[in-house]
């Protein structure tokens, strides 16, 4: 895929990260409208429009399940839905391979926050991951571009 069409993905998450770090939500219109242009873009590349929502559709569940199991073990949230919306998007965008990558570099990064959080004292209930999963998809591309 053309690297100019990351743009509007990479203009998005810039949006939901920095509405997630100061309100810790996000607006669902944004991603509703992210997944459509998603397809979209990708529709127009000649790709499959199930195989798109497929995606998306696996990247939502992926999260969603895993908040799912840890509700059931601990009575609480562990990710907000919000997160699992935003991970849809990006399956939109980049499609199924692109999840694998972009949870797991999400997920390290945010390690290493929480841990330099706890080194310096400070104890946060709540953090944003869309910034993470935004570093996570930056870190894919960097990847795939190279």
């Amino acid at each position: 895929m053309n690297p100019i069409l990351y743009v509007p993905l990479l203009i998005i998450l810039f949006v939901l990260s920095y509405q997630d770090i100061k309100e810790l939500m996000i607006y669902d219109w944004i991603v509703q409208f992210g997944v459509l242009l998603g397809v979209g873009i990708n529709y127009l590349l000649g790709n499959s429009v199930l195989v798109c929502v497929l995606d998306a559709f696996i990247g939502f569940f992926a999260l969603f399940l895993v908040n799912f199991i840890y509700q059931k073990l601990k009575n609480r949230n562990g990710i907000g839905m919000g997160d699992a919306y935003v991970f849809a998007c990006i399956g939109a965008f980049l499609g199924l391979e692109s999840l694998y990558f972009v949870l797991l570099f999400a997920c390290i990064f945010a390690l290493f926050f929480i841990l330099s959080m706890k080194i310096c004292g400070k104890k946060q209930s709540k953090i944003p991951f869309v910034p993470f999963l935004s570093i996570g998809v930056l870190m894919f591309l960097f990847m795939e571009l190279s």
